[in-house]
């Protein structure tokens, strides 16, 4: 039944191009309100984000209140459907979608940053963070489930960028290293700016 729920939904929005042509990895994500939670497995609530490509309406994301282990408890389902459309890749492989959805309240938003893809070795609080704002008084930020380990994928390319505090030219010899660089404000050369 909620599958099929979920399919009417889909079915009265109206994807843009870029949420068509767009491609997003699926899955499924327990979320906590803070970073590094560790679920308790005799009583736990949370918010289950599902990630989905959605071949006919683009992709598109499902939150979910949920209960889980042996406590009496009950939780609101309150699902929550948003398409999705990239917003942005960041340099070291993240990427973060945005949505957004009529309420009775007005337009609700979600922001997605999936670090699934993450290349740098700096640390990120969690895979998957999301910022939900349910109207323009309420905004809440999700975190999934688990660290993520830096995984550490370095092309083979060399180069030189300029240091912008001294304008010393620097080599770099891999594309992490690039990176890296960049994300601290190192700039590319002009012609024959770094030749000696």
């Amino acid at each position: 039944m909620k599958n099929k729920l979920i399919l009417i939904a889909l079915a009265f929005t109206t994807p843009t191009i870029s949420a068509q042509s767009l491609s997003i990895e699926p899955g499924i994500f327990e979320l906590y309100s803070t970073p590094h939670y560790t679920p308790d497995s005799s009583c736990d609530t949370g918010i289950k984000l599902t990630l989905d490509e959605g071949t006919i309406t683009g992709p598109f994301a499902v939150l979910e209140n949920f209960v889980a282990g042996f406590c009496e408890i009950y939780a609101n389902p309150d699902q929550r459907i948003y398409i999705l459309e990239k917003l942005a890749d960041e340099p070291c492989g993240s990427k973060i979608y945005q949505g957004q959805r009529s309420t009775l309240e007005g337009t609700a938003k979600i922001e997605i940053v999936d670090h699934r893809g993450r290349r740098c070795r700096d640390s990120v609080p969690a895979k998957i963070i999301v910022k939900e704002e349910i109207d323009s008084n309420i905004s809440l930020t999700f975190y999934s489930n688990g660290s993520l380990e830096p995984i550490r994928i370095c092309t083979a390319v060399a180069g030189m960028l300029i240091n912008p505090k001294n304008g010393e030219c620097i080599v770099f010899t891999n594309g992490c290293q690039m990176a890296e660089m960049l994300e601290q404000g190192y700039v590319e050369p002009l012609d024959n700016q770094c030749q000696n």
